[in-house]
Parts: structure tokens; sequence; C-alpha cells
């Protein structure tokens, strides 16, 4: 989110050596407060990263990544990692229930 200190953050991941290689996929959620995937690549840039790349829509960044050698990792917002793990993991077991009906 553009009201977080994601510059902090971004220098907090750069700092981890398993990364270090990484080819960085920056995206955004269609939430006011998000912060465009082009502002936050260029903050990835400014870091140091090698090879960083925009993809405005979270779902194809995700399918981008994924689609990459080595591990994918998910950084960002919980919007962002639940959007994510929706699209990752379809798993009716893991749904919430609809309103009004009890828990298993």
């Amino acid at each position: 989110m553009a009201d977080k200190d994601v510059a902090g953050v971004v220098a907090a991941l750069r700092a981890a050596g398993s990364i270090r290689d990484a080819t960085i996929v920056a995206t955004t959620l269609d939430v006011p407060r998000a912060l465009p995937a082009a502002d936050l690549a260029a903050i990835w840039r400014a870091a140091g990263a090698g090879a960083v790349i925009a993809i405005a829509d979270p779902l194809t960044a995700l399918d981008d990544a994924v689609g990459r050698p080595g591990p994918t990792i998910v950084a960002g917002s919980l919007y962002l990692v639940g959007a994510a793990r929706a699209h990752l993991i379809d798993d009716p077991e893991l749904r919430d229930p609809p309103p009004g009906e009890a828990v298993p």
C-alpha cells in the first residue's frame, strides 16, 4: 500500500540473500491505497535489484512469476497475499462458509 514504508520493506527484502538473483515482479491491487506497479518496480530498481518487471494485474503477475524457475514469494499486503492464495489454492475446505451456515 502506498501509505506504508515501501522503501523500508524493499530494503529489508533486498538484504535477504535468498532473493539476491531473483526476478522481482511488481504488481498492484485495484484499491485506492495501492501503489502502482510501475512505482513499486522503480523502488526495487532504486534499491539495486537486478531484474525487475511491472505487471499491473496481480493474477497475471502471479502466473508470470510462477512460470519462472525457482520459488515464488508473494510479499505485500494481506489483500495481495489473499488474492494469490485464492488463485493458487482453490480448496473448498479452506473457503469461508456462506453467511449463516454453521462451521463443521
